[in-house]
């Protein structure tokens, strides 16, 4: 994903101030693995769309709030690979 956006900061911060384990996150999104909720906390990948509002439902804050960060951190992260591919030409 290139340089990281801030996101993952975000969503480890927001899960946090919520006490909760990666692992009970995971498993109210429906997944059997918390490997997800790790990877979007480390930057590694982003959660998707349809995520946004459970997510945003568990850890109290606007849908609206949390996909504007989630697309400014995918538009940063687009750029930043654009840029890279560029400057290799």
């Amino acid at each position: 994903m290139g340089k990281k956006s801030e996101f993952h900061i975000y969503l480890k911060d927001l899960r946090l101030r919520a006490a909760l384990s990666q692992e009970a996150v995971a498993h109210a999104l429906g997944y059997e693995s918390s490997q997800f909720i790790s990877n979007w906390e480390r930057g590694l990948s982003h959660p998707p769309l349809k995520a946004v509002p459970t997510l945003a439902q568990i850890y109290q804050v606007s849908i609206r709030e949390m996909y504007e960060k989630l697309e400014s951190a995918i538009l940063k992260d687009l750029k930043s690979s654009l840029r890279k591919r560029f400057e290799k030409i």
